[in-house]
Formats: structure tokens, C-alpha cells, sequence
């Protein structure tokens, strides 16, 4: 839900993105993905729900960013994730056997077997390839890979359900990322709305080959959207609007957060068309937008990177980014990480950008070369990380932590005074904005206090001997 007011639902339906108007009670679709085509707008995949934790694929843009325009109507934005499992294998899925579906006998009144030594202890021999006819192992074959049977074959009769799940060493999902905005007035409702994709150099498999996923996504606070007071009344794609995105490899080892400003993302799309699947409107976005990238300088920002080479690197809920304390030159936010001792630690990260900051030259190719007209498509921002917890116990990474700005308290849970209990502890983070910063530096691109984090005072606030559970919510 989002928009001005919280006027709008925003939902993905048939592979596109439908926005209810809870005042003129009115359902509009803003994407227009083919039906059937394997390409959805808003939607999530199997892999990235189950394993890497993303479950939404829809984010409104806050509503202090709706604007006024001189047509009389207002705008607002969504970031929308456009998934794409066209080359992804279908995992055939069976029906279940007789044992399951059609049997009603036994004890327990029918649908499923009572539970047994047998079925306990031998399961596999409910679902033994030669009880039933089947034949699991040719189960993908359907839109991605292997043959699929004939329709003679009583086992590819028994295929009730097909779920694209990439196997390990074929192909995932590929997600793109586009803005729509919606314009709408009072009574109407929604009267226009447009699909703007990003523009084809800002594109994340350009700049970061590496990258297989997008774990986590949202907008930038509207502190940090420049600062000024002049963006509340410019609104969505000015100057300044941001979203920000945390890439991960396939093997799990590299990742990044990043921001990319709405001037990455190409001017509007009308009609029921998908913009990056048009060949002609594609192309326009390749080359077609020389005047803009010279006038307003736009590149992609990297405000944190981190590689684990002998780990993989655990994901988490961890990151808030702070409005209070930054500005369009210095971008602070709270993350956890294992990035020093194996034990997940909160930090205070500090991205220092400058307008005038030559592109990368440590970037992975193609991404060195990712630049226009001699103005660089990315940029690394200098990394000031300052430890708010260590010691040998964990910040819990299954636990969103929770940032009260106005005290400059961090809320969070972690397995403390033993791996077997989990307590609810604040910390502050007032000193390193209050005092200067003793730093070491570490290379050009990034600063790491000296002070260790000990200093730190940490509160318990709840009590030995149990285990507990916290939940973070809005309460607007």
C-alpha cells in the first residue's frame, strides 16, 4: 500500500502489476508483460523467496515524494522488479499418489496414510519411481531444458504442475528493474500511468557482470533524495530521487549496495506495450539519450561492497538507512556483517560521494569501460565503516533490527550471554556523530575506525534464561 495518503494497493496479478484505488474503487493495470510469455512485473522467484529471503517485487516510493503537476493531478512511483524465467527449467511436478489423493481408508478419515514405523522410517517407498509408473528423473523438460515426454507416456500424464527452479549449473532468473509512475487526481482516480526502464548502459548486467541476484531493493529516504526542501515539491524523477539496490553473486562471495538515481531510468513508456521487450523502443534506449547523460552527470553510486573468498557471505535484514545524518555528499546507514572474526556485527557505514569522482578503475569488465561521452556510468564512494558491536557472539541474522533516529538507538536481537538464548539489545551511535572519528586507512576507497567497539555500550533489555522474539512494524 502506498502512495499519497495511502490511497493505493499495489498488487501483481496474471504477471503484471494491477494498482486498486481504494477511493474511486477502481483497478488499473500499470504493466504489460505478455500473458504466458515467462515474464512477470512485480512477481518474485521460487529461489529468491525460499533461499535469499526476498519476498516483494513491488515498492511504493515515499509518499513525501508525491507531487503536483500543472495538469492538476498528482504523481507517485513504483519500483517494480520485472522477472524474466524464460530460460529457467521447469521442475515437473506430480500428482500425488493413490496413498495421498485417493485413498480414504484408515483412522485418520482419508486424504493422507496414518502415520507408521513404515512411512516414517522408508518414505522414499510411497514415492518409488516403479510403485506408481513414474519416472522423477525426466520431470524437467518443460520450457527449459531435457525432452518432455510424449503424450503416450502414462508418467508424463501424471505431470500435474510445472515450477520453473533453476538446477545447480543451469540457468537462474534474470530480473530488471523499471520505475512506473501513476498520475491520478481526486475524483478519477488514475488517469495516466508509464514504464520507464532503465536506460540500456545503467543496465545491471552492464555494469556488473557478477551480479546474479537482487536480494534486496527500496528507495533512499527522502532526507537523503538531496536534502532539500525543493523535493517535496519536484517529486518523483527529479533531480535527486533515488532507489537502492544490494547485488549478490551466484556463489555468494561478493556484494554490494548501490544507488541508482531516477535520471538512470528512461522517460516514460505509454500504452499496453513492455518496453524492453519493443525492439524499436529498445533501441532508442541505447542511444537516445546522449543530452540528458551530459546535462545532469547521472551515474550509479557503490556505497558498500564486501567479498568473502573463503565464505560465503549470510544475508539479513539488517540495513537501515539513516535520513537524519546524511546528506547528498554522505549516505549513512546500519548493516550487519561477518566481514571481520566469522560473527555477524552491526557498523555504521559512511559513503562519502563526490559529483567529481572519476569512474572505478577496479571494476570488473565491462564495467570499467561503462562510461559516455568520457563521464563515468559508475562510481565508487570512499567507505568509512565504524563497528557498533564485537565480541564471539552473533547479531541474529533472521530479525529485522530497528533505528530510533532521535536517540540514535539501534535496536536489535542477538544469541548473548550464550548461543542458546536470543535477547533484545540497544546500542548508540551518537559518539561517532558527535565526536571525531579516529580512523586508518585502508586504500582509497575505504576508512575503518581504529576504535575498537568494545567502547560501545551495549543494553540488554531483556532478561537470562529464555529465549525471545522481536518484530519490527510501522506504526503509521
Amino acid at each position: 500500500r502506498g502512495g499519497a495518503d495511502g490511497r493505493f494497493v499495489a498488487f501483481s496479478r496474471g504477471g503484471n502489476v494491477v494498482v486498486y484505488d481504494t477511493i474511486s474503487k477502481k483497478e488499473t493495470q500499470v504493466t504489460w508483460a505478455a500473458a504466458e510469455s515467462g515474464v512477470q512485473y512485480g512477481a518474485v522467484d521460487v529461489a529468491m523467496e525460499e533461499e535469499l529471503g526476498r519476498t516483494a517485487g513491488i515498492f511504493w516510493a515515499p509518499s513525501q515524494l508525491s507531487r503536483s503537476s500543472s495538469t492538476n493531478t498528482t504523481m507517485d512511483c513504483i519500483l517494480c522488479a520485472r522477472l524474466d524465467e524464460r530460460g529457467v527449467m521447469a521442475v515437473g511436478l506430480p500428482e500425488p499418489p493413490p496413498s495421498f489423493a485417493g485413498d480414504t481408508g484408515g483412522s485418520n478419515g482419508g486424504g493422507r496414510p496414518e502415520l507408521s514405523a513404515s512411512t516414517i522410517t522408508a518414505p522414499a517407498k510411497l514415492f518409488a519411481d516403479d510403485q506408481y509408473g513414474w519416472d522423477t528423473g525426466c520431470a524437467y523438460g518443460k520450457n527449459g531444458g531435457g525432452e518432455e515426454k510424449g503424450s503416450g507416456d502414462d508418467s508424463s500424464a501424471r505431470l500435474t504442475d510445472f515450477q520453473k527452479y533453476p538446477r545447480p549449473g543451469t540457468m537462474g532468473a534474470k530480473t530488471d528493474w523499471v520505475i512506473v509512475e501513476i498520475e491520478h487526481t481526486g475524483a478519477a482516480g488514475i488517469v495516466r500511468h508509464r514504464v520507464r526502464p532503465l536506460y540500456e548502459r545503467f543496465r545491471l548486467a552492464k555494469l556488473f557482470p557478477w551480479c546474479e541476484y537482487v536480494v534486496r531493493a527500496g528507495w533512499m529516504p527522502v532526507a537523503e533524495s538531496y536534502a532539500s526542501a525543493s523535493v517535496s515539491a519536484a517529486g518523483p524523477g527529479s533531480h535527486g530521487s533515488a532507489i537502492w539496490l544490494q547485488l549478490l553473486d551466484r556463489a555468494q562471495k561478493r556484494t554490494a549496495i548501490i544507488r541508482v538515481p531516477l535520471e538512470c531510468f528512461a522517460p516514460g513508456v505509454d500504452g499496453p506495450l513492455d518496453p524492453l521487450d519493443d525492439e524499436s523502443l529498445s533501441s532508442s534506449y541505447i542511444s537516445g539519450d546522449s543530452s540528458l547523460h551530459s546535462s545532469s552527470g547521472a551515474a550509479v553510486d557503490i556505497l558498500y561492497e564486501e567479498e568473502q573468498p573463503n565464505a560465503w557471505i549470510n544475508l539479513n535484514h539488517s540495513l537501515r538507512f539513516l535520513s537524519a545524518c546524511s546528506t547528498h555528499t554522505a549516505i549513512r546507514f546500519i548493516l550487519a556483517s561477518e566481514r571481520t572474526g566469522g560473527f555477524s556485527h552491526l557498523y555504521l557505514v559512511t559513503a562519502h560521494i563526490n559529483s567529481q569522482q572519476q569512474q572505478s578503475q577496479e571494476l570488473s569488465s565491462p564495467a570499467k569501460t561503462s562510461s559516455l561521452f568520457g563521464i563515468p556510468c559508475v562510481r565508487r564512494a570512499q567507505q568509512e565503516i565504524l563497528p557498533l558491536t564485537s565480541g564471539k557472539w552473533p547479531v541474529t541474522d533472521d530479525a529485522p533490527v530497528f533505528v530510533d533516529e532521535k536517540h540514535m538507538l539501534v535496536y536489535f536481537s542477538a544469541r548473548r550471554p550464550n548461543p542458546l538464548t536470543t535477547n533484545l539489545y540497544a546500542v548508540s551511535y551518537n559518539h561517532y556523530l558527535s565526536t571525531a572519528t579516529v580512523a586508518v586507512e585502508s586504500g582509497p576507497e575505504m576508512m575503518v575506525s581504529s576504535a575498537p567497539a568494545a567502547c560501545n555500550k551495549i543494553w540488554q533489555l531483556t532478561g537470562n534464561g529464555y529465549t525471545h522474539s522481536h518484530f519490527v512494524f510501522d506504526p503509521a
